[in-house]
């Protein structure tokens, strides 16, 4: 049986600033999820190993020197990937493209191993809209087995306290982990056994560069129509 060390992988573009709006956010949100999703799991396994319930990289790296396996096992290790996606997420640094391209290669190798391939209503990423309209976003990070939350008008709030909608939006974020995790343990099949070994695509390399800029440029391609 797999036993995770985390709920979820956070992936977000890092602010440039330490009190950046989408640093506030995201360690709000990490906190939410690590308070509420004990009750969604239908195991307790993830607890009783001593995880911290997600993999976030301001709890594991200092002043951005992120290491791609580490990032790999990260993502290894968690149940789903929350992918917070705002107009810049797939810019910049392009570790955040390395990330979801690091994703889709691990969910298509669980989805074989889980005998899922075929579903296309099922899925481990969870796309999180701050920014942007949906029809911006790349078809593959939102199509049917990703459910896509809009967490929009929450973006810039202080707080979440006494927010009925927001807590509504975290419990549907929360019941899609839960319910991945129980069709996991259903299927009884290791997905996590060797985590160490898998490494996200290292774009401080400029092969690394190059190899992940081809892959952006790919998913932001719309689909040319048929004849």
């Amino acid at each position: 049986m797999s036993k995770f060390e985390y709920a979820c992988f956070i992936s977000y573009r890092n602010g440039r600033q330490a009190h950046d709006r989408l640093n506030i956010f995201t360690r709000a949100l990490a906190d939410e999820i690590i308070k509420s999703i004990d009750p969604f799991l239908p195991d307790s396994s993830i607890q009783d190993s001593g995880g911290k319930f997600v993999f976030l990289d301001k709890d594991i790296f200092q002043d951005f020197d992120f290491d791609p396996k580490v990032l790999g096992a990260g993502l290894c290790k968690s149940i789903c990937w929350i992918v917070l996606y705002t107009r810049n997420y797939f810019t910049g640094s392009l570790w955040c493209a390395s990330e979801y391209h690091g994703m889709l290669r691990m969910e298509s190798e669980r989805l074989t191993n889980l005998g899922l391939e075929t579903n296309l209503d099922f899925g481990f990423i969870a796309p999180i809209l701050l920014t942007g309209d949906p029809e911006e976003m790349p078809g593959n990070l939102r199509n049917r087995n990703r459910h896509l939350f809009d967490f929009r008008k929450f973006f810039l709030r202080k707080t979440f306290e006494n927010d009925d909608d927001f807590s509504d939006k975290l419990t549907d974020m929360l019941d899609k982990i839960g319910r991945v995790h129980k069709v996991i343990l259903t299927k009884n099949v290791e997905l996590c056994g060797n985590c160490e070994g898998f490494s996200l695509v290292d774009v401080r390399t400029e092969t690394g560069r190059q190899e992940i800029a081809s892959f952006v440029e790919k998913i932001n391609t719309p689909p040319q129509p048929t004849s």
